[in-house]
């Protein structure tokens, strides 16, 4: 009898190594891929948070000045003009990719903050002639997007409608 025959040989060919090194590799690259994806997401989100505490603070300060005020006009499809509570000419208008508010014949001042993209500034009033008993209301159309690293987001369209307080004696 051979006695090499009998002898047991430790190690591994190179077949299962390459099989090895090709398994470690396709499990390496599905986790950093999975945690590339989770930090894009992750950047995203942060953005599309940051514009809506914008847009929201932005909404807000626009619907307490038209509560108050009267004599709303549409001048252009993004630029809505307006005398607030103490007679003041208030404009807010959309230039470039940001809303911009003015008061008489000031300069007019940036509300919307750099990282916010408004895609859609459109008014629509509802009974402007006062043909009814009731105060105008102005319907609010906005589309917006986080500007920069997370273009990836798409667009958010919000609608919303103020009614004007001003009620007929």
């Amino acid at each position: 009898m051979n006695k090499n025959f009998l002898i047991k040989k430790n190690g591994s060919t190179l077949v299962e190594l390459l099989v090895s090194i090709a398994l470690f590799l396709v499990v390496i690259t599905i986790v950093v891929g999975g945690f590339t994806r989770g930090l894009k997401t992750n950047r995203q989100l942060l953005a599309t948070i940051a514009v809506n505490s914008n847009i929201s603070f932005m909404i807000e300060k626009m619907s307490r000045e038209m509560r108050t005020g009267s004599g709303f006009q549409v001048l252009n499809p993004g630029e809505i003009s307006f005398a607030n509570s103490q007679g003041e000419e208030i404009t807010y208008k959309l230039m470039g990719k940001s809303i911009y508010r003015k008061v008489d014949l000031n300069p007019a001042q940036q509300v919307t903050d750099d990282s916010v993209s408004v895609e859609l500034f459109t008014f629509d009033i509802i009974d402007f002639f006062n043909l009814s008993p009731y105060s105008p209301r102005i319907r609010l159309f906005l589309g917006i997007r986080p500007t920069g690293a997370s273009s990836g987001v798409k667009t958010i369209f919000i609608q919303t409608t103020v009614s004007s307080r001003n009620f007929l004696p």
